[in-house]
Parts: structure tokens; C-alpha cells; sequence
């Protein structure tokens, strides 16, 4: 195909349409059939005039009758306990659900089936037998779950069906319990800084000087018992005329940046139009990136702003990171044109975006603050040929990283991914020699 990209793509398929399973008393198919057979005998032996004949319909219709009555007559109570361990999973772990029934009627109960309904992408349905119950005692089925993509889903009630000995007839009911599970988007280990993203001061982004003795990065506090007397500050202990006071090191940053993360389904729609998949894949791996960057600035202390596309801010701080990972687990398709905002003092600005227009390019262009690195999501097309939207943005000084879809979506992507930040590090780090510099990198 020419000009496709060379990952195969995957035919658009109708929606699964879920099949609705019924509540309440009925008979079951062997039920239906012994009503019918019953039906058909005695209408027989009246055609025939064969009298025996009609003994055996009779019975075949009073079976069901009984079941009928039995079934409906026995009295279950249940106290139900949904759980799923962990409650926050991430993409590619497994888990287990724990459904525990508790026996609140005076007898025993009979093995009870019960019926989980799946879940696309976390679980299959599952059918499980649990043994009777004593009056008061705990039963517990587990089936296990597998996270497949990352999101937010609902793991619904569990059906409870009884039936007769014979199994004529049943009773189906749900059991009131709901469980709501997390997966987490999957975190990719990162190493490397971009330049512009070292060694400032405080959280302020300044040193700070005490006035107490005048050293850099450093507080004084009130010396309390079991301190080591090696950390005492004699100087402004002296100067103050009051009791000792030890050395206190502030808290450092490593300086502010700002994560723009474009995670609009429409915008990863690669390809030419009439081989122009769903944006899914694209999408998830823009998240993933951004997950991992979001991760690996917080885990060395940067302060990070995350905003879309959009500007809304999604997170904000030094301490975010499972608040981070919560917001970009339920990240889904918003729409709204490109136009982000850079807060003041911002050092470095990362955005994950699509191929983009022309237009659209300039509007991010002019968010730049100090270094800028823009990783761009494409096709194999797209990031062998270039693009307007990686030409407009190296013309305003900003590092343009491409990636490729096909790669990172593909399950040693990671790799591929790492990859793809150490690079724009080491182009950030040579930046400052000159373009000969830069281009030797590349």
C-alpha cells in the first residue's frame, strides 16, 4: 500500500452488542422441554386413544409444576462482599476479584452458582460453584482479572441462580455489589534531564540564605533532644543569645517545567484518509509518554504543571505523582482546540502531541520557555518523510523527538520510548555548542 504506514492496521469492527442475561423465576430449557414433550403426549394419547399414554404426559407436566413451586418456596439470604486486589492496577498486571457470600438465613444453603459478568479488556466471565454455606459462615470464590489497557472500569454485580435437584427451573438474582477499578496507565523507567532542568535553588526556584549564619540551602531550627551535636550551628547559636540551634537543609528543586499532553483521539487518526485507523493506539502511547515523563520529572523533584491541550490544568506540584497517574488513567477523548498556556518561570516545556497543523504548530511553537522538547506521534511515513508540524517547530528552537506509532505501541515499545527521551536529553545538553554539535547527535 503506498504511502501507508507500515504497521498493519486493524479493520473497523461493529460493536459487541452485550447480551443481556434475565432476572427473576423461569424455567430452565430442560424445564421447557419436559412442559412441551408433556403437552405433546397427553394431545397424542387423546389422538390415539392410548390412556397410558397420557399418565406419561401428565407426569412430564407435573415435574416442572413441583420444581416450579420448590424452587420458588427456598429462601436464600446473602450479605455480599465485593473486593479487587489491588485496587489500582496497571496496565499489564493481574489481580484478583474477591466475591464473598455471607449466609444470613437459619439453614444451610445448597451450592449456590454464581455468575460474574466480564468486563471487555479486564476480565472474562466466569462461573463459579461454591459449596454450602452454614448459617452465619463466609463463602468466597476468586476469579482473576488481567488489565489489558489502562482506564477506569466497573466490575458489576455477580448473578446468583438456583435451581432444583432435577433442574427444571431457577431463580436468578443479582447480588448488590459493585467494585470500581483504576488501571493505571504503564510507566516507562526514564533516565536523563533536559538542560535548563538542574540544580536551582529552592521550591522558589532561588537559593535561600538564612539570617541566621548565611549559608546557602540551609534553615536553623530550635535544637531538640537526640539532634546530632554535629549539626549544631554555633555561630547563630551565639548570635541569638537563646538556646542551640541546629543546621536545617531546605528543600530543593530541581526548577519548574511544564507537560503539555494532547489527548485528543482525532489528533493520532494516522495514515492517508482512506486507511485512516481509530487513533487508539496512538492515543494510548501518548499517554504512556506522557505518564513517564510526568513520573520520572516528579521523581527528581522538578515542579511539574500538567496541563492538555486545551490548557486545562490536569496536575500541579512536586508531590503529584499518583494524583498524576490517577487523571491520565481516565484520560479519554476531549476535544477543543490547541492553545495551552505556560505558567511564569517556567524551564523547560515537554509536549506529546499528534502530527500537527500547520496552524496549530505556531500555537505551540510560541509556548516555548527555555528548552522545549516536543515529541510528535506519527506513522512510519510520517516520521521518515518530516512533517510541516516538526519543521515549523524546529524553527522556532524547539527539539523535535519523532516516534513512531507502529514501534511504540508494539509490547517491547518501552524500549522504544526511552529511547526516544534520552535522546531529546542529549540534544538538549549539546543545544548550547552550535548546530554542528546538534547535528552530530542526530
Amino acid at each position: 500500500m503506498s504511502g501507508a504506514s507500515t504497521r498493519a492496521r486493524r479493520a473497523p469492527t461493529a460493536p459487541r452488542r452485550r447480551r443481556r442475561v434475565r432476572t427473576g423465576h423461569s424455567l430452565t430449557t430442560r424445564g421447557g422441554w419436559f412442559v412441551a414433550v408433556g403437552v405433546l403426549t397427553v394431545a397424542g394419547a387423546f389422538v390415539l386413544r392410548e390412556r397410558d399414554l397420557i399418565f406419561v404426559g401428565v407426569l412430564a407436566l407435573v415435574l416442572p409444576a413441583l420444581a416450579w413451586a420448590a424452587t420458588g418456596l427456598r429462601r436464600v439470604s446473602l450479605a455480599v462482599e465485593h473486593r479487587v486486589v489491588p485496587q489500582r492496577l496497571q496496565a499489564g498486571e493481574g489481580g484478583v476479584v474477591r466475591v464473598r457470600l455471607r449466609n444470613t438465613y437459619d439453614r444451610t444453603t445448597r451450592p449456590l452458582d454464581v455468575l460474574q459478568p466480564g468486563v471487555r479488556l479486564l476480565m472474562p466471565g466466569a462461573r463459579r460453584t461454591v459449596p454450602p454455606i452454614a448459617p452465619g459462615e463466609w463463602g468466597e470464590l476468586r476469579i482473576p482479572i488481567e488489565a489489558r489497557r489502562r482506564g477506569s472500569y466497573t466490575i458489576g454485580s455477580p448473578l446468583l441462580r438456583q435451581t432444583d435437584p432435577l433442574g427444571l427451573s431457577q431463580v436468578r438474582r443479582r447480588l448488590p455489589a459493585r467494585t470500581e477499578v483504576l488501571v493505571l496507565p504503564t510507566v516507562v523507567p526514564l533516565v536523563g534531564l533536559p538542560r535548563g532542568l538542574n540544580g536551582r535553588g529552592s521550591a522558589t526556584g532561588t537559593s535561600s540564605a538564612t539570617a541566621a549564619g548565611g549559608d546557602p540551602d540551609a534553615g536553623v531550627r530550635a535544637y531538640r533532644m537526640g539532634d546530632d551535636i554535629r549539626s549544631v550551628h554555633w555561630r547563630a547559636s551565639a548570635r541569638l543569645e537563646e538556646d542551640l540551634v541546629v543546621r536545617v537543609a531546605a528543600a530543593t528543586t530541581l526548577g519548574t517545567a511544564l507537560l503539555v499532553l494532547d489527548h485528543r483521539t482525532s489528533a493520532y487518526r494516522l495514515g492517508p484518509p482512506e486507511d485512516r485507523d481509530d487513533g487508539e493506539d496512538g492515543l494510548e502511547v501518548a499517554v504512556t509518554l506522557g505518564a513517564s515523563i510526568g513520573h520520572h520529572l516528579l521523581e527528581q523533584d522538578v515542579d511539574l504543571t500538567v496541563v492538555d491541550h486545551t490548557g486545562h490544568v490536569l496536575v500541579q506540584g512536586h508531590d503529584v505523582a499518583d494524583e498524576l497517574l490517577g487523571v491520565l488513567a481516565a484520560a479519554g477523548t476531549r476535544r477543543g482546540e490547541l492553545h495551552p498556556t505556560a505558567p511564569a518561570g517556567t524551564d523547560a516545556v515537554v509536549a506529546v502531541v499528534g502530527p500537527l497543523s500547520g496552524a496549530e504548530a505556531r500555537t505551540l511553537a510560541g509556548l516555548r520557555r527555555g528548552a522545549a522538547i516536543a515529541f510528535v506521534l506519527d506513522d512510519a511515513a510520517g516520521v521518515r518523510d518530516g512533517s510541516e508540524c516538526a519543521a515549523v517547530l524546529r524553527a522556532a528552537g524547539w527539539r523535535v523527538v519523532p516516534v513512531d506509532v507502529g514501534d511504540a505501541a508494539t509490547p517491547d515499545g518501552g524500549a522504544h520510548l526511552a529511547h526516544a527521551w534520552r535522546g531529546a536529553c542529549t540534544l538538549t545538553s549539546v543545544a548550547a555548542r552550535g548546530p554542528a554539535h546538534e547535528e552530530g547527535v542526530r
